[in-house]
């Protein structure tokens, strides 16, 4: 069973994941399998290509840098996305192969924005109140502009969750998260 964890910019999406593996679920990150391919130099390459010198003195991508520029310009974003995502729901897919006896929980930012919805074999969709999201994103040092445009380029929340199989709302406490998790862990299990 692999069930595809989303959210948009700010929605908790690593959070919640560390609930599942709290209960027992087998987690896979996205932003982890993402680290490791900007670490290849074959995609480094691929991104220079694309996106110019976005490199910092040790030769690794400068996360900011290429930030400010791919959600400045959709056409760039659009374009780093045709690189990196592939290769990430691949190795999701892979993990998965090789534990059908588990289940499978896999943080996947844009599942709906890169067309993965049936890569997965169920969707869960991490939803929140705007102003939660702003608060928390700027006590993580984003501006307002940041928020703004990272936002803009996901498929707005409700639609999200209208094409989920689970929705968690996690505008509350810790706790009520993690009972909705519990309660949905539960019902992968039973699949």
């Amino acid at each position: 069973m692999l069930a595809g964890l989303t959210g948009n910019f700010g929605s908790g999406k690593s959070t919640v994941l560390e609930m599942f593996k709290a209960l027992g679920a087998l987690t896979v990150s996205s932003d982890e399998i993402v680290h490791k391919l900007l670490s290849e130099m074959d995609i480094k390459l691929r991104v220079r290509e694309l996106l110019g010198d976005v490199f910092d003195s040790a030769g690794n991508i400068d996360k900011p840098k290429t930030a400010a520029i791919v959600f400045n310009n959709p056409e760039l974003r659009r374009g780093l996305e045709a690189i990196i995502l592939p290769l990430v729901i691949a190795e999701i897919k892979r993990i998965a192969s090789s534990n059908i006896d588990k289940v499978v929980v896999a943080e996947i930012p844009l599942l709906f924005e890169g067309n993965f919805t049936g890569d997965v074999d169920k969707i869960i969709t991490i939803i929140n109140d705007r102003d939660i999201v702003e608060k928390r994103l700027k006590n993580r040092g984003f501006s307002t502009t940041d928020v703004k445009s990272r936002l803009s380029a996901q498929l707005p929340q409700d639609r999200k969750a209208a094409l989920s199989d689970f929705v968690i709302n996690n505008s509350g406490n810790p706790e009520e998260t993690k009972s909705h998790v519990a309660a949905i862990y539960k019902k992968l299990k039973g699949m």
